[in-house]
């Protein structure tokens, strides 16, 4: 039977932000591929492109570039991938999850408190705010002083669907 491998959107969520969308992959039959349909990409019942036996290399690699007309804005879309070879046979269906994420996330900070702001020698500041996208998965803050990026860096977890988070640093001098 033949078979799908390499694929280079696996694992999770493939988020990209460009027009198109390369997907490569290796398919393989011990025999030979289908002439007309080796590779088969559909997006449910909609094949978005059919690649020839004959455009696959003889290495079994395989390259397609779908547009944004294949994928819809800011949406996950379900791609599935079959391989079939000249008698028929597939591989099966591989299923992937593909977004295509054109919209930069909204952002607001909050600056510290007056109380905060009040010069020492050693001071600790809360910084907080939201981070809204339709595909929101993480926050990274990093911090300037002076117009100068720091050393300090991190990762925050918006609470809850408004995206609000916070950061406490400590010892800011």
């Amino acid at each position: 039977a033949p078979s799908l491998s390499n694929v280079n959107i696996e694992g999770g969520v493939y988020y990209y932000n460009t027009n198109t969308l390369t997907l490569t992959g290796n398919a393989f039959d011990s025999n030979a591929l289908a002439a007309n349909d080796a590779v088969v990409i559909k997006s449910g019942d909609t094949v978005l492109e059919t690649i020839p036996g004959s455009d696959v290399a003889a290495n079994g690699n395989w390259s397609v570039i779908l547009t944004a007309d294949d994928i819809p804005v800011n949406e996950s879309t379900a791609i599935t991938i079959e391989v079939k070879d000249c008698v028929g046979r597939t591989s099966g269906v591989s299923s992937y999850t593909v977004c295509r994420d054109m919209t930069s996330p909204a952002v607001t900070v909050s600056l510290a408190t007056d109380a905060e702001r009040v010069y020492q020698k050693s001071v600790n500041y809360t910084f907080s705010g939201t981070a809204t996208d339709a595909n929101l998965a993480d926050v990274i803050a990093v911090l300037y002083k002076n117009d100068v990026e720091t050393d300090q860096e991190t990762a925050l977890s918006p609470r809850g669907t408004e995206g609000a988070w916070e950061w406490k640093v400590y010892d800011l001098e």
